[in-house]
């Protein structure tokens, strides 16, 4: 397992795709705060400063840009090793597919706190630039490693999800598809979903509470309240171990062409 996993991690710092994706999200996290504080300062005519923004806070805003460039690599990463024939020649080497299938999802989990770590780093310098760095209490320390510790765990879970679609579609252009249209699609319908029980039959559900990518956003806070927490951390382990298993389950039973 670990000649796989050093294997996997030397194709995938290799990929010119694996650095673009990572400038990407360096480059978005600055962007934003620029236009942060090019839109408080027209529409209210003082800087952002002012209002307390500050390195601090800048670095949710910076990852939040990392979901769409994580989920555009690993579909792309992942059906490219079928499309090469390099899952056949793993597999006929020997290497159960288990092993292969949670081969490819830890390199999804590197990415994810690759990125996840490198868009905190850069959303802060950039905001500490602009506003300075804000107060660093032990407070505030916990509540930042909290708040990237549990936004690592649900972009983990979503990654997850396209994990298993990567393992199912095996094409680069229709696994982009489909995770996209995920991305897309999901909150959209768990919204309107929302909306006709609470409205049409006046049922008090929340079915947004039970989708992942809910989490990806509500764990960007500083502040996150105990119910969230702990709603959205059995959410994301339920989805990581349930795509998890359905992967590995559909992995073993379809043949490697």
């Amino acid at each position: 397992m670990l000649n796989l996993l050093n294997s996997d991690l030397y194709k995938l710092l290799r990929r010119k795709s694996f650095y673009i994706c990572g400038l990407i999200v360096g480059a978005l996290g600055v962007i934003g705060v620029l236009l942060l504080n090019n839109m408080i300062n027209s529409d209210f005519g003082i800087d952002a400063q002012t209002l307390g923004f500050n390195g601090i806070q800048s670095m949710s805003s910076a990852m939040s840009e990392i979901t769409l460039l994580i989920t555009i690599f690993m579909s792309i990463f992942i059906p490219s090793e079928f499309t090469f024939g390099t899952i056949k020649n793993i597999a006929s080497k020997g290497r159960s597919r288990a092993e292969i299938y949670l081969s490819k999802l830890i390199m999804g989990i590197f990415v994810t706190i690759t990125y996840t770590l490198f868009a905190a780093i850069v959303g802060f310098t950039a905001g500490s630039i602009m506003w300075g760095t804000g107060e660093f209490t032990n407070e505030v320390t916990l509540n930042i490693l909290r708040m990237i510790g549990l936004f690592i765990l649900a972009e983990i879970a979503l990654q997850s999800i396209y994990t298993m679609v990567g393992f199912l579609v095996r094409h680069t252009g229709g696994a982009v598809a489909i995770n996209l249209g995920i991305i897309i699609a999901f909150p959209v319908l768990t919204s309107f979903i929302d909306f006709a029980l609470n409205h049409w039959f006046k049922i008090e559900f929340e079915a947004s509470k039970y989708w992942v990518s809910t989490y990806t956003n509500s764990f960007l806070n500083l502040e996150i309240a105990h119910d969230v927490i702990n709603t959205g951390i059995w959410v994301s382990l339920a989805y990581l171990v349930i795509s998890t298993f359905i992967g590995i389950i559909t992995f073993q039973k379809r043949d490697i062409k």
